[in-house]
């Protein structure tokens, strides 16, 4: 019954977050992560854009440099979005912080949508802050 439960929770999640503006993706990005792992939340990326499927080393190479650095920082808390760069209703550049124990990580999806859905074109994280700080200053005015 609880298996039940979940597929429908999964679901309707989904459903919910229908691709009507770009924090569709990484919302569900990040509740996979969260609730199924790094595989999981990596490939549903790469199911966004038929494109990045057809280079399996990439996905492996995504999966393997979070597996390395997830051991070292710990708990996965949440995520707080810090940059929001937009070309109108078809190109987005969202920044977020993934909050763990013992240090953030800086996560940046790079979305395109050419006809009716989302679709990632390029995603990058790393451990550094200082390009966070200097898009704040940036976005103070």
């Amino acid at each position: 019954m609880k298996k039940y439960m979940a597929v429908f929770a999964l679901v309707a999640f989904l459903k919910a977050s229908a691709q009507v503006s770009p924090e569709s993706v990484p919302d569900s990005f990040f509740f996979y992560f969260k609730n199924k792992g790094v595989e999981q939340s990596i490939q549903y990326i790469f199911r966004t854009n038929k494109y990045l499927g057809q280079n399996p080393e990439v996905v492996n190479t995504l999966k393997a440099k979070f597996d390395k650095a997830l051991p070292i920082i710990g708990t996965f808390y949440r995520y707080e979005k810090y940059l929001d760069k937009r070309v109108g209703n078809t190109f987005a550049h969202i920044g977020y912080l993934m909050i763990f124990d013992r240090q953030p990580i800086k996560i940046i999806f790079t979305l395109y949508k050419p006809k009716d859905h989302w679709q990632v074109q390029d995603l990058r994280f790393d451990d550094k802050m200082d390009d966070v700080i200097k898009d704040l200053e940036n976005n103070v005015k």
